[in-house]
């Protein structure tokens, strides 16, 4: 059965604390940069070389400046279609309000900063507009060029998508220690418990989700509450005597001392320790 009880997916309450923070700013700031100037062909490891974030305004300024300048002398120019592009600007202004919203939206409601670039996605219109005003420009005064920077575009992201599956970690192999470690100690008929709960779920049944996210009843355990959490009381309620995830969220669910809630250390594989009750 489905429950419709909120417009936000359980996923977005799962997430949502309402705070005005300097983190949050900040982090939004680094992310709107790749969605709006997204094309930057640069391998993972310069990627994460904080200088990328200055080559990306550069990129930014760039295109929307001589966007703007390539859309006025259209308009200039073709007087005969002079309404439709006078409700252009009024278009992109209407959509700029509307990723702003979005923007203000999850800075002040979610703590989920790694998931900021993912949500700001939208804001890559304003972008390829602008972009498209320029390139039709220049276009008609150097196609080679123009030809030049479209085949750049087309090999960027398999060359990016390249270069990030040589980095050790992407794509989270360490789930597979995760897998082997319940194959191994857990019985199949019993229940075990993980925030990180979407691998394992796949490959094996009788798993339950801590973090909220698939999971609505867990929203009135408070499971991100660092301190008022209630997570042990869920555990215990549901007979749930398994654990397994990432030891900082351990210490999140459990305690710094989970052998006070009756819960002793069992393994640990890669990234993940396995408890029991």
């Amino acid at each position: 059965q489905i429950y419709f009880k909120s417009l936000m997916p359980t996923s977005g309450l799962a997430q949502q604390t309402w705070q005005l923070s300097f983190l949050r700013i900040e982090s939004a700031f680094n992310a709107l940069l790749p969605v709006f100037a997204p094309f930057a062909p640069l391998p993972a490891p310069a990627a994460q070389f904080r200088g990328i974030s200055y080559v990306r305004m550069l990129i930014l300024g760039a295109v929307f400046l001589f966007g703007w300048r390539a859309y006025r002398e259209h308009q200039i120019t073709d007087s005969a279609s002079s309404v439709e592009w006078k409700r252009t600007p009024i278009l992109i202004g209407v959509y700029f309000i509307y990723v702003f919203i979005l923007t203000a939206w999850y800075v002040l409601s979610s703590f989920a900063t790694w998931h900021y670039q993912r949500y700001f996605a939208p804001g890559l219109i304003l972008f390829m507009i602008s972009a498209a005003f320029l390139l039709t420009n220049v276009a008609l005064r150097f196609p080679r060029i123009v030809f030049a920077l479209l085949l750049l575009l087309c090999i960027t992201v398999p060359w990016r998508t390249f270069f990030n599956y040589q980095v050790p970690g992407y794509g989270y192999p360490s789930y597979g220690s995760q897998i082997a470690l319940v194959r191994e100690y857990v019985p199949a008929s019993e229940f075990v418990a993980a925030g990180q709960s979407g691998t394992l779920g796949y490959f094996r049944d009788r798993v339950v989700n801590l973090d909220g996210k698939v999971n609505t009843e867990m929203l009135a355990y408070h499971p991100w509450d660092r301190v008022n959490n209630t997570v042990v009381e869920y555990l215990a309620a549901r007979d749930i005597h398994y654990l397994i995830d990432w030891p900082s969220f351990i210490t999140i669910y459990l305690g710094e001392v989970p052998e006070l809630h009756g819960w002793h250390f069992v393994a640990q594989a890669g990234e993940f320790v396995l408890y029991q009750r």
